[in-house]
């Protein structure tokens, strides 16, 4: 029995400050890397998905930029809408502000300036296997101070932990969530909330959260160190074939 389809919010918004020395005239997700906007990798794990709805990008920097980037030939071969808030409102709110676009009963979020080779239908099939009201990704790797821990027990995540200066191996969120609908609707319209500190803490407190950690490789461009290791790093990251879970 297939499964309905499913729609997608990629946060797509942010200013990329910290990425300006490097990249300064286009949006972060068209920041170019290998030859290609960096949104467009993002773009190829989503076609190969056999329950892609809708794909919503969250906007904000530059949004007129990203429009006219993905209208006419460079249109991708899948329904593409876009949210654009007209002030800052948080990974949240920008999803909030988007989900009116969207009407499937689970919403995938992405984060727009990372990639990993995550898989939609196995985070599906733990979401439905869990009776969570949200599923969330994750990885292992050598260093989490610059993103934060994620501490799970039994297969739900527990708690969040902050940055640190701290250099430890340990599980990270690798930004690839899977929510009920109702939890989306929830979050209070029109104002800056934060998914990291707002919601996510809350559902953890609830073990109202599964976990799905991943093995692949991972990146960010949020960093000129980082984003330059993505003109190697993404290519053969996407090479490798489907993900394990």
């Amino acid at each position: 029995m297939s499964e309905a389809l499913i729609d997608v919010i990629i946060l797509a918004g942010g200013k990329g400050t910290r990425l300006q020395s490097v990249v300064s005239e286009v949006p972060k997700p068209l920041a170019p890397v290998a030859g290609r906007p960096f949104l467009d990798y993002q773009f190829d794990l989503l076609q190969a998905a056999p329950s892609l709805g809708r794909v919503v990008l969250a906007i904000g920097h530059l949004a007129e930029r990203v429009i006219a980037h993905y209208s006419g030939d460079r249109k991708p071969p899948f329904d593409l809408a876009f949210a654009v808030e007209t002030e800052l409102l948080g990974t949240a709110g920008a999803v909030r502000n988007a989900l009116p676009l969207t009407s499937s009963a689970q919403v995938l979020v992405l984060n727009g300036d990372s990639i990993f080779h995550w898989d939609i239908e196995a985070l599906r099939a733990r979401h439905r296997q869990s009776g969570a009201q949200a599923t969330i990704s994750l990885l292992e790797v050598e260093d989490v101070s610059r993103y934060g821990a994620v501490t799970v027990e039994d297969g739900f995540v527990t708690s969040f932990q902050e940055k640190s200066e701290v250099a430890r191996p340990g599980t990270i969120n690798a930004g690839v969530y899977l929510f009920e609908r109702a939890v989306l609707e929830r979050i209070a319209a029109n104002q800056a909330v934060s998914m990291e500190r707002d919601v996510l803490p809350g559902l953890a407190a609830r073990r109202a959260i599964a976990a799905l950690a991943f093995k692949s490789g991972f990146i960010d461009i949020g960093l000129p160190e980082t984003y330059k290791l993505a003109e190697t790093f993404i290519p053969r990251l996407l090479e490798r074939g489907p993900p394990k879970a």
